[in-house]
């Protein structure tokens, strides 16, 4: 009989409870969030959610041709094309039996928000209304923001994925804000149970692996990204599933996770980096030749591009099909190149954009929520752990030659960075704070693994910045026969 590994499930246990207690705390201010709208008599929607929802539920209407999930009465949102008065619309509703809900638009002109008992209801409330003007849409299910044209946003500058979650969440659990996010709370619990098996996979010890799955866990911007239905999380997800089939050396499956993950968000193609890193690394060690390092790097950055390709083409047959491949193309690919590498906003009147540097000390941070009671919630991690992981990141650098566990760890954070920074350099300045949670599990698997490593192995750390000292005598030699001074220490 074997015996039970009472440490293992120790371990397991705590990491069940840690997962558990994230998804719990992400549902409920998920929910607050709805509550907190409701309330206020808002439209449900919490930032960006404004595109992303609103693009899911078109997708799944005039893409997929279903309707959502009704919870209780039946709601759509009507797009006409002419101003009618408020006595006549009300007038018509009454005929109808249809309650007007809300009429606030003033981007998206005109529209009015309905509920009724049945469709009937409302599709006779459609028939009135063309009586008087022409009725451009009709969108089933809970209001949609107040954006023009947000009827038929498809919101092709992003891939298709997650939309695809949020629809089907839409349709099976119901068009209701706090349900939209169900996949993203899935996602954020997901995140802490990978976490842990990449630390696992780089450091080979439960207890540590379950020292940063705790970080992760208590991070409020873990809990934040994972309540809101915006594209990010799931980049992070995917990274850390990339991230550890690359530990383990499975780079098949990383290289198909990178090309699914791409159709995410196109910022998950930064795992790439670490990727080819590791990749060719490999390949140089079987046959150190300067020309196994060039068809390697030729080779593998080819392959990974036609995976990306490929699969951004299968997962928006849908939208293709809908759109037409010139469109989508244009849109998908084009306008997705020129919308990642350009100034997208400016002025007052624009959220707050920061440098990806901004990002581990706090600065610039982009403001998620504003409660009716005056607190607020920024898309940050807890500047100074990130502060210290970024500070080790580039002190123990040197590490990265003689230390797997500090090699692997900054492979993947400043893979990332150097993506986003690489972007910025490029044209892509208003990149938003939110999309450091990409960066959060490296952030602190780092911080943890050189903590730890530099604690028990000293000598490792003295070493370290041994190396940096004779880097900085090389480079002072230099400077000195640069300007013909003879060195006399």
């Amino acid at each position: 009989m074997k015996r039970i590994d009472y440490s293992e499930a120790f371990v397991y246990s705590i990491l069940i409870a840690l997962t558990l207690y994230l998804f719990i705390n992400s549902y409920i201010l998920a929910d607050t969030f709805t509550k907190t709208e409701l309330e206020r008599l808002g439209k449900g929607y919490v930032s960006d959610e404004v595109w992303y929802v609103s693009s899911a539920r078109n997708i799944l209407e005039k893409v997929f041709k279903l309707k959502p999930r009704f919870l209780g009465e039946y709601t759509a949102t009507i797009v006409y094309s002419d101003e009618i008065d408020s006595f006549t619309l009300s007038g018509i509703a009454k005929q109808s039996q249809v309650t007007i809900v809300d009429n606030s638009y003033t981007e998206l002109k005109y529209a009015v928000y309905v509920s009724a008992k049945d469709i009937v209801s409302i599709n006779r409330f459609v028939e009135k209304l063309g009586e008087h003007t022409i009725v451009k849409d009709i969108v089933w299910g809970w209001r949609l923001p107040d954006a023009e044209n947000v009827n038929e946003y498809l919101n092709l500058e992003h891939p298709p994925l997650v939309k695809y979650f949020i629809a089907v969440s839409m349709y099976f659990l119901g068009d209701y804000p706090t349900y939209w996010r169900i996949p993203s709370i899935i996602a954020g619990a997901l995140l802490v149970l990978l976490s842990y098996m990449v630390a696992e996979a780089i450091t080979r010890n439960k207890y540590i692996s379950l020292i940063i799955s705790a970080f992760i866990a208590s991070e409020p911007f873990t809990r934040l990204m994972a309540s809101i239905a915006l594209l990010d999380i799931y980049v992070a997800l995917f990274s850390v599933a990339i991230a550890y089939f690359v530990v383990k050396k499975k780079y098949k499956y990383a290289l198909l996770l990178i090309g699914l993950g791409s159709t995410v968000k196109f910022n998950t193609i930064f795992m790439a980096i670490p990727y080819l890193i590791a990749v060719i690394r490999d390949d140089v060690r079987k046959d150190p030749r300067p020309i196994t390092l060039i068809s390697s790097t030729i080779a593998n950055v080819y392959i990974v591009a036609a995976i990306v390709i490929i699969f951004q083409i299968v997962v928006s047959i849908p939208l293709i099909l809908h759109v037409g491949l010139n469109n989508w193309f244009n849109s998908s690919i084009f306008g997705a190149i020129k919308w990642h590498t350009s100034v997208k906003c400016i002025g007052e009147s624009c959220p707050t954009p920061s440098a990806p540097w901004d990002w581990f000390f706090g600065v610039n941070s982009f403001p998620i929520y504003f409660f009716p009671t005056g607190e607020s919630l920024y898309a940050q991690g807890m500047s100074i752990f990130w502060t210290i992981s970024l500070t080790y990141s580039i002190l123990f650098l040197p590490s990265y030659l003689f230390s797997r566990k500090i090699r692997l760890s900054i492979l993947f954070m400043h893979g990332i960075l150097l993506g986003y920074i690489f972007l910025w350099i490029i044209g892509g300045r208003t990149q938003y704070s939110f999309y450091s949670i990409q960066l959060l599990p490296f952030t602190y698997i780092n911080l943890v693994v050189i903590s730890i490593e530099m604690l028990l192995n000293r000598e490792n750390g003295l070493f370290t910045l041994s190396l940096w000292r004779s880097l900085g005598s090389y480079i002072w030699k230099i400077i000195l026969k640069i300007y013909l001074i003879k060195n006399t220490g």
